[in-house]
């Protein structure tokens, strides 16, 4: 008997970043959920906070707290090509 001994197909090059691009989105969420979970309070002082006496939350936080979202959608938009950045923030 003879065996072959090429490597096995691979994907495409484009196949192959679209899994990878889904492996890191998905160990994202684990970390997420783990951190969530793990430390609900301090999850509690990123998502939900309010500041005292009625003030606006401050830019920087705000702007923290997006950049961490700006992730999130960056990570999508390669896995849903047919849709519009806006349609992918709402999904974030």
């Amino acid at each position: 008997m003879h065996y072959s001994r090429s490597a096995p197909p691979a994907h495409d090059d484009g196949e192959s970043q679209i899994l990878a691009q889904e492996d890191r989105l998905i160990r994202l969420g684990q970390i997420y959920l783990h951190f969530t979970y793990g430390d609900p309070h301090c999850w509690a002082l990123i998502f939900e906070h309010h500041p005292m006496d009625d003030q606006p939350t401050p830019d920087w936080h705000v702007e923290k707290v997006m950049r961490m979202f700006t992730v999130i959608d960056e990570m999508l938009q390669p896995l849903a090509p047919h849709r519009t950045e806006s349609e992918i923030s709402q999904v974030v």
